[in-house]
């Protein structure tokens, strides 16, 4: 070979060795990103699998599509960490390979066809266009094609490969405490329109503006007011922020036709609003805990409403079911989704500010346990903040740990060698 052809090539693989941990860093901070959010917003990953599911005129149980989520959630998190440590060079690539196969052909298909306005790719965190998701996923595309072919050759690692088994397991243990835990109480970091502090109180009267209200039928798309809404003919799109004060529309709350969110939303004092998004999927077990909760909010001057995604005669259902004598409201699905996560919350408010906002499972084991100690009723709440500091404080611990074993492993074999 001539010297100028062996510099070329030399010069080839430095420039490709400098490219494969560029993309590892990228590649694996966007991966461990995507898997991160849909695991802190398990719920809103679950509702856009059935979005999808819905357009392709498909259903699945919800512990599947729980599973399905948990898994991609997990899957990709584990592939970026994977990238960033060095571990599993080629196994990794191929698996991003793997799932680039799907998720592409399916990114353009939402781009061409437009079923759905957006992918979920990031969650709420980021919101991409259908055009901007499929020119991402052909980036990461062309990246993990490069790291297929030249992932494996270039050796830089945090870790020994026979430790690499140690940080994934971690990581895995991880990511299956922190979609559970967010499953079952709420998003650790709230990326939704209604987090903790913000304002629940729409204030309409503020710049003289009307919230309106965006319908479907046969392909028809129209626009409605809050005292012109259609009949049950026309399909809930969304509803259409003024342009003066679109940051702060609120919830939108009704008794029957009459929207009632300024007079039922307090503005003042201390409030608890029970959610419920999705009536079929209620469980009357939780029923009691609910009166007894409603009850303490009486002892304790705690206004206490719900907030039920269904019509007049649903309410009616409810209250004679549950034995409810709180008032209750009708409000659209999509908007309490948004609000709360979980099949049956709770939102507690101070002067219209939401200070917390949890499901009645994680509630009750804690009420149960703290009903005689501290002040009703932030003595129920599971510190959800405290528990996903501990687990990221244990999982680096983890890798901590393992860069220790990794030192002495290679003092133990200097020492032999000498």
């Amino acid at each position: 070979m001539s010297p100028f052809l062996e510099k070329l090539r030399l010069l080839n693989r430095k420039y490709a060795k400098a490219a494969v941990v560029v993309l590892r860093v990228l590649l694996g901070v966007v991966f461990i990103f995507s898997g991160f959010v849909k695991a802190d917003d398990l719920w809103g990953f679950i509702y856009k699998l059935e979005e999808y599911l819905s357009v392709l005129d498909m259903t699945l149980p919800r512990t599947v599509t729980l599973t399905i989520g948990m898994t991609v959630a997990a899957v990709e998190a584990l592939c970026g960490l994977s990238l960033l440590i060095g571990a599993y060079r080629r196994v990794v690539p191929v698996i991003m390979g793997l799932m680039m196969a799907v998720m592409l052909p399916l990114t353009a298909w939402l781009y061409f066809a437009n079923p759905i306005s957006d992918c979920g790719c990031f969650g709420d965190a980021i919101i991409l266009s259908n055009g901007a998701t499929f020119l991402k996923n052909i980036l990461i595309t062309i990246g993990v094609i490069y790291l297929i072919k030249y992932n494996k050759y270039v050796r830089l690692r945090l870790f020994h490969q026979e430790l690499h088994w140690l940080a994934v397991m971690g990581g895995m243990a991880y990511m299956a405490a922190l979609s559970l835990t967010c499953y079952n109480v709420q998003p650790v970091i709230d990326f939704r329109p209604y987090p903790e502090e913000s304002n629940l109180i729409k204030d309409i009267e503020s710049d003289g503006s009307e919230v309106e209200f965006l319908y479907t039928k046969n392909g028809e798309e129209k626009v409605f007011t809050a005292d012109n809404l259609p009949d049950e003919t026309w399909t809930y799109v969304n509803r259409i922020p003024s342009e003066t004060n679109s940051e702060n529309e609120g919830l939108a709350v009704y008794d029957g036709d009459e929207e009632v969110s300024q007079d039922v939303i307090a503005s003042s004092g201390k409030q608890m609003i029970y959610v419920v998004p999705e009536m079929n999927r209620i469980d009357l077990s939780y029923t009691y805990f609910v009166n007894e909760l409603y009850r303490k909010c009486l002892e304790n001057d705690i206004d206490f409403i719900a907030l039920l995604a269904t019509d007049t005669e649903g309410i009616e259902w409810w209250k004679d079911y549950s034995m409810a004598n709180y008032a209750c409201y009708s409000a659209d699905d999509t908007e309490l989704k948004s609000l709360v996560r979980g099949k049956m919350s709770i939102v507690y408010t101070e002067d219209g500010i939401i200070k917390w906002k949890r499901t009645i499972s994680s509630l009750i084991d804690t009420y149960h346990n703290n009903k005689a100690t501290g002040t009703f009723p932030d003595n129920i709440v599971f510190d959800l903040r405290h528990y996903f500091y501990k687990i990221t404080i244990i999982f680096a611990a983890w890798l901590i740990f393992i860069g220790i074993i990794q030192i002495l492993i290679q003092v133990k074999t200097k020492k032999q060698k000498k």
